[in-house]
């Protein structure tokens, strides 16, 4: 199954509105099969060191935005046929057709089923009635071609309004199955002086996340058809009670992307729950990443700060790192070095050998109770390790001979400190 496969099975998905759960359920089904065989183990999510990605990221949250946000102006953005739209008004907006029409019902007909799809049943009743009691059709002959030259300029100034307004309907955040991009991390990760999260989302297709799908993104040369769907907000932007002929519409606009972006193997977390397109706000997920990764530039600060979220949360660290040695343009990654942040202490960690508040408050706890008033926690390999390895908790009034080390060296460093009165 690849993304060719998967549109294939998007585009062939239509869902009226009004249509039944229960039905939608069995029409998405092929979606939900198409996504368990392509989602891979990792997805990458490419952030700057900014404050509002760094609380995130301690807070497990995944943002999503509306598309005007983006950096692609086509980004799900629909494309219409003005000239079919065009061609629909001019059908329909003629005396002909509605005189045609008054017999037909008059004969005791209903309305096409072609027509009735796309408003509801009182709409129709209204219309029926209305027809009825023109007298004479030719009489509204000059108010259909007013009313016509109306709606194409409506349509002229109306239409690019409408399809940018689209893009506000939704959020999404975006994820990609490469770390190694260089273009992701020059784009999205402040060049290289960001990070990048690891997500496993495939437990997800056993336990959905609440309000979002995830589905890959698909390329091509043309922008996805949605003349039906923009035919029903102009519709509806005209204050008639229009039906929507697929409510999927804009979920097939956001899923399709230029062939330009196609490096980006893109997945996209998308929350469907239209929003206010005049006042669109961030939606958030909670679900939390397996990995972080370190751009090669990103500064002591904000390493310090994000190595010591990670610990805490008890997830691994790499960092990325350029192979001088290979010819390739191919960036590479490693586990993370901790003496990156040598010297720093962390508020707490779930890992042995890492020093963390909680060993601190521990062994002075212990130190006080000790008749030494002092206590020693050995971090050394073993007894025949020759390192002076050692942590030490001393409180006042302690005693420490003058001492030396004649096989191996020892170097004290200060990690805190109480203030004497």
């Amino acid at each position: 199954m690849n993304r060719e496969d998967f549109v294939k099975i998007l585009q062939g998905i239509v869902i009226p509105e009004g249509t039944s759960y229960e039905i939608i359920n069995e029409k998405v089904q092929p979606i939900r099969e198409a996504i368990s065989k392509m989602l891979p183990s990792s997805l990458f999510r490419f952030r700057p060191c900014g404050d509002l990605q760094i609380a995130a990221f301690e807070r497990d949250e995944i943002y999503a935005v509306t598309a005007d946000n983006f950096n692609d102006p086509y980004d799900t953005l629909p494309w219409f046929n003005m000239a079919g739209i065009v061609q629909i008004i001019n059908a329909y907006m003629r005396p002909e057709p509605l005189e045609q029409l008054k017999a037909f019902l008059k004969d005791g007909n209903d309305f096409p089923a072609e027509f009735k799809k796309m408003f509801p049943e009182s709409y129709w009743e209204e219309m029926r009635t209305g027809i009825m009691a023109i007298p004479d059709m030719r009489e509204i002959k000059d108010m259909l071609t007013a009313r016509k030259q109306e709606a194409f300029g409506e349509l002229t100034t109306m239409g690019p309004v409408i399809a940018e307004f689209a893009k506000r309907f939704s959020s999404y955040a975006c994820l990609c199955e490469d770390i190694r991009s260089i273009l992701m991390w020059g784009h999205y990760a402040d060049s290289q002086k960001g990070f990048a999260l690891e997500y496993d989302f495939r437990p997800t297709l056993q336990k959905p996340l609440p309000y979002v799908v995830l589905c890959p993104v698909v390329y091509s040369e043309n922008r996805y058809d949605a003349t039906e769907y923009m035919t029903w907000a102009f519709l509806r932007m005209q204050r008639l009670p229009a039906i929507s002929p697929d409510i999927s519409a804009h979920m097939k606009v956001a899923l399709h992307k230029s062939k330009d972006w196609e490096y980006e193997q893109e997945w996209r977390l998308i929350d469907p729950r239209l929003q206010d397109p005049s006042n669109p706000k961030p939606t958030v997920t909670q679900y939390r990443p397996k990995a972080i990764y370190y751009g090669t530039g990103i500064d002591k600060a904000h390493l310090t700060k994000l190595h010591e979220i990670a610990v805490l949360k008890g997830i691994r660290e790499y960092e990325m790192y350029i192979d001088y040695g290979s010819s390739k343009y191919e960036l590479q990654y490693r586990p993370f070095s901790v003496e990156r942040v040598k010297g720093v202490v962390l508020k707490d960690s779930a890992f042995p050998g890492v020093i963390g508040r909680k060993q601190l408050d521990e062994l002075t706890a212990s130190a006080k109770t000790s008749p030494r008033l002092r206590m020693n926690l050995d971090l050394r390999n073993s007894a025949e390790d020759r390192s002076q390895r050692m942590l030490n908790a001393l409180e006042p009034g302690t005693v420490m001979p003058i001492h030396g080390h004649m096989t191996s060296s020892e170097t004290v460093v200060g990690l805190r400190a109480c203030q004497m009165l």
